[in-house]
């Protein structure tokens, strides 16, 4: 008797595709033969499974549903620079067995177990599924991938595109990892490429999540480096990159060198900047800057009364102020419309693409930040032939409602 092993998700994986393990066995052909698969994440047991053979000798198990459901991405709400995101990750293994015989009898000695793998919470679409090379965001002196070319942040938005952050915007930034140092560095570049004054900054910290966020905000960043906001007041843009520091290489185990452009556009109307999950898990931004509209839909609840009352002097009378039709209660629910300046067709397509797809979307306010829903359920993917001037709108529903007092 013998199992093999025959495919296994890659190192890293995202949760929401497919994570599927193909195994055979040399005994299939034995009366009432299956296997038996134990699922374990974080190293405990979570499900055990009857898995019948599918082809020739072979079966396959798929995990995505049940590992999906324990991971989660929080959204950042502290100033930390290195955050911890152990929600967002999860190790994941399979144990199989064989089952055979009449009646059929769980070979316990048959066990063999795969290789521990990692699934974070991300979704990529088919295509993009399909030529994920985890490599490509892995800083690691031993990553192939790295050797001819800099491992990437954990973002679609289009790298030919000005990434903009306003002086008291938020920003976020993600790479996978393994538990190595690495060495953090910013840079401000001034409007003629000139590099800030001593605003060069680099530290360096243990890695040891497999998905690991920085906030890089202007403010966060002055709060928790040596860099100064006369620094960045003199900026055009600042960049955020990481080397593996037991190698520092320019074009192995180094980062892109990922440009942050400061936002001191005159503010016409009210912004609204909008953070949503994108879909490696990470989280993403973008300023709506043009004219927005609040609107407020409002429903009332109401009752036909007696018409008359009885009056001081005990006569039935019928004052104005009484009505017949009233109301006992008042909903109100917000909506908000938001306009984009004029964006290229690049920009355009990666935001609506990125935004309404999303499952958890966030205005950021001076308070803090406000949940709330896309309600846009439809897009189109712009382009300049057919579209000419790109600008794109979307509709924003409030999730606090308000209820009125009780009449």
């Amino acid at each position: 008797m013998a199992i093999t092993i025959t495919q296994e998700p890659e190192e890293y994986s995202t949760a929401s595709n497919p994570l599927a393990f193909s195994f055979s066995s040399t005994v299939t052909t034995n009366a009432n033969f299956s296997f038996v698969v134990e699922l374990y994440i974080n190293g405990f047991i979570n499900s055990t499974h009857q898995v019948f053979v599918q082809s020739g000798d072979r079966s396959k198990f798929d995990c995505s549903e049940l590992v999906r459901a324990t991971l989660s991405s929080p959204l950042i709400l502290n100033t930390d620079l290195v955050q911890d995101y152990s929600s967002a990750y999860c190790t994941y293994q399979i144990k199989v067995f064989e089952k055979s015989g009449t009646p059929p009898v769980l070979d316990a000695g048959s066990g063999l177990l795969s290789s521990i793998v990692i699934a974070f919470n991300g979704a990529l679409r088919q295509i993009d599924w399909i030529n994920f090379n985890y490599l490509q965001y892995l800083p690691w002196n031993f990553n192939p991938f790295t050797t001819n070319q800099p491992y990437q942040f954990l973002t679609m938005f289009p790298r030919t595109e000005l990434d903009f952050v306003g002086m008291n915007q938020e920003k976020f930034l993600g790479i996978l990892s393994k538990t190595f140092q690495i060495e953090f560095k910013v840079n401000l570049i001034d409007i003629n490429g000139v590099p800030v004054p001593g605003s060069l900054y680099s530290d360096t910290f243990l890695a040891s999540q497999a998905v690991t966020v920085f906030n890089v905000g202007v403010q966060n960043i002055i709060a928790q480096t040596t860099i100064t906001q006369a620094m960045f007041d003199l900026a055009h843009y600042y960049t955020i990159q990481f080397d593996d520091a037991d190698i520092q290489g320019t074009t192995q185990g180094a980062s892109e060198s990922y440009k942050l452009y400061i936002d001191r556009d005159c503010e016409r109307y009210t912004w609204t900047r909008l953070h949503w999950l994108n879909k490696y898990g990470i989280w993403d931004a973008y300023t709506f800057k043009m004219i927005s509209a609040d609107e407020t839909s409002v429903q009332q609840d109401t009752y036909q009364s007696t018409r008359g009352t009885w009056d001081a002097s005990n006569e039935w009378s019928f004052p104005l102020s009484q009505g017949e039709a009233k109301s006992f209660g008042t909903r109100a629910k917000d909506t908000l419309t938001i306009n984009s300046d004029w964006i290229s067709e690049t920009l355009q397509n990666w935001l609506v693409r990125s935004l309404i797809e999303s499952p958890k979307v966030f205005i950021e306010q001076p308070e803090g930040f406000e949940r709330c829903v896309v309600s846009t359920k439809k897009y189109k993917l712009k382009t300049r032939k057919v579209d000419r001037l790109i600008q794109e709108t979307i509709q924003i529903e409030r999730t606090y409602s308000y209820n009125s007092q009780i009449d």
